[in-house]
């Protein structure tokens, strides 16, 4: 991110009311962690739900099977697959470390967030 891009990024985070914006470190970690959720949640999701309605569910078909009614019996068809359970993981740990990442810049702007609250309050 540019100069100018962090001063347009601080200056947005004001006018939301957020009061303060990510640093360098905590933006690009961000955008990673953004970047990873982005392929798990649209490029690995996709792949899992065509590799679902074009191959398993056609072959659990024509094994004499019927269609699926629940999510429960639906899971049953995908859940030992090596792409569905990379999606899982790909989306619990993208999820961990989202919350980390997040973590940081609420840890490093707190105490002045809070200090901001209580003179605000006591004006």
């Amino acid at each position: 991110m540019g100069h100018e891009q962090a001063i347009a990024s601080e200056m947005n985070a004001q006018e939301a009311g957020f009061g303060f914006a990510p640093n360098h470190d905590e933006t690009a970690r961000l955008a990673f962690v953004g970047a990873l959720k982005k392929f798990a949640n649209f490029n690995v999701e996709g792949r899992v739900a065509k590799l679902f309605d074009e191959e398993l569910l056609p072959a659990h078909i024509a094994k004499g099977n019927p269609v699926p009614q629940t999510r429960k019996q639906a899971a049953a068809l995908i859940e030992d697959h090596p792409l569905y359970q990379l999606w899982g993981s790909l989306t619990f740990h993208s999820q961990n470390l989202m919350w980390a990442a997040v973590q940081v810049s609420t840890d490093r702007t707190l105490a002045a967030q809070l200090a901001q609250k209580q003179a605000t309050a006591s004006s």
